[in-house]
C-alpha cells in the first residue's frame, strides 16, 4: 500500500534549556526511567559497543566516570 508521511525537523531548541533543567530540578520531571543501562569507565568501549548495536527498549547509555 501506499503511504503518507510528514516529517517535521526542529533547527533549535528556542532556549528551553533553562525551562528543562528548572522541571528536573524541581522534580516536575523524572529522567531517571531515560538512562536504561550502566556502564562503568572500564567498560566504556563495550558501552560504545552497545549503543551501536541496541537492543529494544534501550533508552540512554550512561557510562560513569
Amino acid at each position: 500500500g501506499v503511504k503518507e508521511l510528514d516529517i517535521h525537523g526542529v533547527f533549535r531548541y528556542a532556549n528551553a534549556y533553562a525551562e528543562a533543567i528548572d522541571l528536573v530540578a524541581t522534580g516536575q520531571v523524572d529522567v531517571a526511567p531515560l538512562i536504561t543501562h550502566r556502564f562503568p569507565f572500564e567498560d566504556a568501549i563495550k558501552a560504545f559497543e552497545y549503543a551501536r548495536s541496541p537492543s529494544p527498549g534501550t533508552g540512554k547509555i550512561l557510562i560513569k566516570l
